[in-house]
């Protein structure tokens, strides 16, 4: 997986999910095409599982210092 940060854009129920990708080095692309809003949205729910619950945060952000 290259490394990339990346935005889903949901502007609701009339307009289509768009994906904003900005990878170092190449610049920007944005997609709104199913399998592009599909991949990120995959990557995101992957993240936000393994992600600390927002009341744990705190503590581990303290450790880290």
């Amino acid at each position: 997986m290259s490394l990339s940060d990346f935005t889903l854009l949901n502007p609701g129920p009339t307009l289509r999910t768009t994906v904003q990708v900005d990878t170092a080095g190449a610049g920007m692309s944005i997609s709104d095409k199913p399998r592009d809003v599909g991949r990120f949205t995959r990557m995101f729910e992957a993240l936000s599982r393994r992600a600390l619950p927002a009341e744990a945060t705190p503590e581990f952000l303290q450790q880290l210092t």
